[in-house]
């Protein structure tokens, strides 16, 4: 069953998500060559912005292919997983998200874009976050020097990250922007076999 305006609209919505990531990158390389007082915290928050609307085309695809195979959806709670398992359950596939989940797999751009998106989300502004077992801590009581210990970090992001607010790391999401694009293309062909 075809439903090409329905599916247009879509992939528009998705587009225009990424027309706004170029726009939020172009007006933080401005705000940063600026002489503004706060030009750095402004370029920071267009930056983040750009990051996060790059973010929600991922969720926005997810949440389209749930529409056009009439999953059960629920937008806080509709990831990569739980889409491919609701297909799996229903015997269908979405080559869309297989492919996603490839580039996801591999490393490259997309582990990249979705690995900053969750330091800009994260309450961390580092993208770090401490995790320890809280069964352990009532276990051992309070002591806070043997806790230190046990305490690790999660680096978000990898170490070697490109410095936020820099040329490379503006090419950088330009990039992505660039593989959704690509990305969007493909797609808008294969979801009109749905």
């Amino acid at each position: 069953m075809k439903t090409v305006p329905g599916r247009q609209d879509g992939i528009a919505a998705l587009r225009q998500r990424l027309f706004f990531a170029g726009e939020l990158v172009k007006l933080a390389e401005r705000e940063l060559a600026g002489d503004a007082l706060n030009r750095h915290g402004v370029a920071m928050a267009c930056r983040n912005g750009a990051v996060l609307q790059l973010h929600s085309v991922l969720t926005g695809l997810l949440d389209d292919v749930a529409v056009r195979l009439r999953l059960e959806r629920s937008p806080e709670s509709l990831t990569l997983d739980t889409a491919v398992a609701a297909l799996a359950a229903r015997g269908m596939a979405s080559p869309e998200l297989g492919r996603v989940r490839g580039l996801l797999e591999s490393g490259g751009w997309l582990q990249e874009q979705v690995d900053d998106a969750r330091r800009c989300l994260s309450s961390q502004p580092d993208g770090q976050r401490e995790a320890g077992d809280d069964d352990d801590h009532h276990e051992h009581g309070h002591d806070h020097h043997h806790d230190q210990g046990r305490i690790r970090m999660i680096a978000v992001v990898p170490a070697t990250a490109i410095e936020p607010l820099s040329a490379d790391d503006f090419a950088r999401i330009r990039r992505w922007i660039a593989g959704w694009r690509q990305l969007l293309d493909e797609f808008l062909v294969t979801l009109d076999e749905y």
